[in-house]
């Protein structure tokens, strides 16, 4: 088996909290914008508590909004709604704060926080002749994410 993938020497990675995670300061600042009283340490848990709910162990919050029929929205709309239900945001108020998030999420991607160190490991990686790949359900909005952020 090892004679396979001899010379194979590819790194693939999922976008989504795996190359960028979800900025609790912005959230934070987005809901407390529209109106809402959360703090980012009570998101880092709902969050947690969202991931879950997605995966079959909990409600999904899925409400009607704006753009929830762009490219991408539902899903998004679904786990950030689902974060801020846990928070405390009521449900008859989540379209109204989802259509502010997105705006927010458009012009600058919510999913922005990179690890520290993320970019030097894949130019050492790709420097020692490592391909490294980039796999993602996003909204297709990353390329331009990627480049603002220097990855």
């Amino acid at each position: 088996m090892d004679s396979l993938y001899a010379g194979v020497d590819l790194l693939s990675l999922d976008a989504g909290n795996t190359i960028l995670f979800l900025d609790h300061a912005r959230l934070e600042a987005v809901a407390r914008e529209a109106g809402h009283e959360v703090d980012a340490a009570t998101l880092i848990d709902c969050e947690g508590q969202a991931k879950r709910a997605l995966s079959g162990r909990g409600e999904v919050v899925r409400v009607a909004w704006a753009h929830d029929g762009a490219p991408g929205a539902a899903s998004w709309g679904a786990m950030i709604a689902t974060i801020l239900a846990r928070a405390g945001v009521a449900k008859a108020e989540l379209p109204a704060v989802l259509d502010h998030a997105w705006a927010s999420h458009v012009k600058h991607n919510l999913y922005s926080k990179v690890p520290e160190g993320f970019s030097d490991a894949m130019a050492e990686r790709r420097g020692a002749g490592g391909k490294v790949a980039c796999v993602s359900n996003s909204e297709g909005m990353l390329d331009s994410l990627f480049r603002e952020l220097g990855i």
